[in-house]
């Protein structure tokens, strides 16, 4: 079945919710969204968030295909979601990943994806080595591995915000430059996690100034 969002903003996506779509690496395998209950609250949580980004946002995004599925793998290990930008399209798991499917989670990494597929749109590279934003780190302050590295990391809890660092929320945001204005974007457009960010906004300057990097960011890259 597919359908087009007719609300503002997210007009002219296509939703894909009962074929197999192919991506580009050939790594990203997933079951039918068969659930029809599950599949519907999905649909009217992605409607409802979708709805936070001002209209013709996913068109900026180059994003025009979303396919919800279940079980959803990238390479053999569980992904909540898998952003395809070469194929302008979002993958989303409407059961979550590793028995992972409260809202609060799907709505993150909703978010989280979404903004990947941004970056690529302006840089065509979502592992973008953007300087400007490392100057706002603490300083002698040097990324991780990147994102996947975690997924085949047991310990330590990378995703639970436990502010580790002034400028970080959790320990995920330390992996890539990528991933921290993903973590923030994630928190910043989630009702329920804003105010885990707002907790420690006040003390912490380098996430101040970062909140304000990434608006103008997104404003300037909406404006365009």
């Amino acid at each position: 079945m597919k359908m087009k969002y007719d609300k503002s903003g997210i007009e002219g996506v296509e939703l894909i919710t009962s074929e197999v779509v192919a991506d580009t690496w050939g790594k990203v395998s997933y079951s039918i969204a068969d659930n029809k209950t599950e599949t519907d609250n999905y649909k009217a949580m992605l409607a409802r968030e979708l709805s936070l980004y001002p209209p013709g946002y996913l068109f900026k995004a180059k994003t025009d295909k979303i396919i919800l599925c279940r079980d959803l793998e990238f390479n053999g290990e569980y992904r909540a979601a898998v952003p395809d930008p070469y194929k302008h399209a979002l993958y989303l798991s409407v059961n979550g990943s590793y028995g992972e499917s409260g809202a609060e989670y799907l709505i993150h990494v909703l978010h989280h994806e979404l903004h990947h597929l941004v970056e690529y749109a302006v840089w065509k590279n979502m592992y973008f080595n953007w300087g400007a934003w490392n100057k706002l780190n603490p300083e002698v302050f040097s990324y991780g591995r990147g994102g996947a590295s975690s997924f085949r990391d047991s310990e330590p809890d990378y995703y639970t915000v436990t502010h580790p660092l002034n400028g970080f929320l959790n320990l995920y945001s330390m992996m890539g430059g990528e991933e921290d204005r993903c973590e923030l974007m994630a928190f910043l457009m989630s009702d329920k996690e804003r105010p885990k960010l707002l907790k420690y906004y006040p003390g912490d300057p380098i996430l101040q100034r970062k909140v304000k990097f990434i608006a103008e960011f997104v404003n300037d890259s909406y404006s365009k």
